[in-house]
Order: structure tokens, then sequence, then C-alpha cells
């Protein structure tokens, strides 16, 4: 049984699936699974394609340059294509799984505009207390945003740091989960993954090293 010829049938085409296909489908398991997740890719793409661009929008925040603001609609909806397509002519089962994940996570930056709407202070603590950790950032950046999130159905916590006229995106899921680390950057520690993402074109390793989020767990 060679479930990589058979996935590979599966990404070509995965709208076109031949009685070959499904009978195989039908006794494996794991290709079974494996077409749900396929199926999940293209409805996300077709919905990526259809959504009109205007129902992305942000409040002009003085303290936000155009630019950053830009990227953050067109280059995020580009980066989620460009991850979405990776899924289908890349047949790797862990780069799969770690372009999912990426994808997902620019998926609920896109869906949370109202994420960047606020340039006032918060605290996180409180949320972070709940999911057992406290996190510490480079003095200058602070918090504008908190707010409980949903990666992939795992619980997390989705925060936005700014520092003067600079904007990034952390969010902090339980677990080790992969991700494409050409659109983002990861941190794993203490059983947690923390993704930084930027919000302008700044390279997202660069960005993680000078935002150096600390995580402890209480």
């Amino acid at each position: 049984m060679n479930c990589d010829y058979y996935r590979e049938q599966l990404l070509a085409d995965p709208l076109h699936r031949s009685p070959e296909l499904q009978q195989h489908l039908q006794q494996c398991a794991e290709c079974r699974q494996y077409s749900v997740q396929v199926d999940a890719f293209e409805a996300e793409l077709r919905r990526s394609i259809q959504m009109p661009v205007e129902q992305i929008s942000f409040p002009d925040i003085s303290s936000t340059p155009t630019r950053p603001r830009h990227w953050i609609t067109m280059g995020a909806v580009a980066a989620m294509l460009l991850l979405t397509i990776a899924l289908v002519i890349k047949p790797d089962t862990s780069q799969h799984e770690a372009l999912a994940v990426t994808s997902d996570i620019l998926h609920h930056l896109a869906d949370e505009p109202q994420a960047f709407a606020s340039t006032e202070i918060v605290d996180p603590g409180k949320l972070l207390a709940v999911m057992g950790a406290k996190l510490e950032v480079t003095n200058g950046w602070y918090a504008t945003y908190a707010n409980p999130c949903k990666i992939r159905g795992i619980p997390g916590l989705h925060i936005v740091y700014r520092k003067g006229k600079e904007a990034a995106t952390l969010i902090l899921l339980p677990g080790e989960l992969p991700v494409d680390e050409s659109h983002v950057a990861a941190r794993y520690t203490h059983g947690m993954t923390v993704v930084v993402i930027p919000s302008s074109p700044t390279k997202p390793d660069q960005l993680l090293a000078g935002l150096d989020p600390v995580l402890y767990p209480l």
C-alpha cells in the first residue's frame, strides 16, 4: 500500500478522486484523515479568495504608519494564500502541519482587525494567569490588546504589542505546535508555543529577537 502515491494524487487535484484513490481512502484510515485535512485547506483557500478585500479594514491610527497597516491587511491575506497553495504542492506531512498551523494563525489575525484598533495600554497578566504563565518582553514594548483565541481548536492567547511606531502580534498556545517560519517566528518554552508575527515587512526572526518574549510558569 503506497500511501505517498495516493497522497500525491490527492494533492495534485483535490477536487477529483479516481475510483482507485477512493478505494484506498476507504481502506486506509491515515490517508482518509489526510484527505480531510486537504479538504479543509481547499475550503480555506476558497474562503480567502472569495473574501472581499474591503471587508478587511483597519482604523486610521496616528501612531501606526500607513505601510504597516497595509501590510497587515494585504500581506497577511497574501501570505495565507501562499501558505495554502504550498499545502497543496508539498506532500511532506510534517511540513503540511507547519503550514496548516501558520495559515490558521494568519487567518485568525485577518478575522480580528479590532486587535489593531486600540492604542491604550492593557495588562495581559490576568489572561496569562489563567493559562498558568507569566510573560515578559523587552523594555519599551507594551500591550494594547489581549484576548483569548483558538487556533486549530486549541485555546490560546492573542496579544498585540507596540513600541513607538512598531507593532507585533504574539500568539501563545499550549503545547509545541510546528509553524512555517518563513512568515512567523516561534519560540518553544515550558511546554508552550510562542508565535510572533510582524505587522510590517520586518523579518519574523528579527522581530522575535527584538521583542524577546520570555515565558515563565506561575
